[in-house]
């Protein structure tokens, strides 16, 4: 099932707990089990797949590295 507002206004109401990907902004249809959790900042295994994939040169590589420092300086 994919998310959107409405319905995950819905499943926040009825107690579920979902994580939204702090990359992307989208609760994956696995929930919990389908990303990795780095110091309790949720990644989905998409934008986790993009991220170790990304190759030096590519346009969304610098994309990928300054969110990962916005990341950490969360995290400090």
């Amino acid at each position: 099932m994919d998310y959107n507002a409405t319905n995950l206004k819905e499943e926040i109401s009825k107690g579920c707990l979902l994580p939204y990907c702090s990359f992307c902004k989208n609760v994956p249809p696995g929930g919990i089990n389908s990303g990795i959790i780095i110091k309790k900042t949720f990644i989905c295994k998409k934008c986790e797949w993009e991220i170790v994939t990304a190759e030096i040169g590519e346009p969304k590589y610098d994309k990928l590295i300054d969110r990962l420092k916005e990341l950490y300086r969360h995290w400090h």
